[in-house]
């Protein structure tokens, strides 16, 4: 019986993630996929968000559809550079699904 069970669990999962196409991946995977995306400077925080550290912000609807591929839902926050400052940077929120 527990025999079964397991092969079924197997079952499940395996056809979830292909109908839904999610890949399941950990933070470190998402944010070396986001890196090799956008090619940008980036880093990863351990409070799950990705921060850029340009002027430039990748588009959001890339950005949503790479999260929700790896199977993570997605926040931006964009914080303005003061006058004098840096630059400008998004912060890509994510949580696990």
């Amino acid at each position: 019986m527990n025999k079964d069970f397991n092969v079924y669990k197997w079952r499940r999962e395996h056809l979830t993630e292909i109908v839904v196409g999610v890949q399941n991946k950990t933070p470190d995977e998402l944010f070396a996929a986001f890196k090799e995306e956008f090619n940008i400077g980036s880093h990863r925080d351990d409070l799950k968000v990705i921060k850029t550290l340009s002027r430039y912000s990748p588009p959001e609807a890339k950005v949503k559809e790479l999260f929700d591929k790896y199977g993570y839902t997605l926040t931006v926050s964009k914080i303005d550079a003061e006058p004098g400052e840096r630059g400008a940077e998004t912060w890509f929120y994510y949580k696990k699904k």
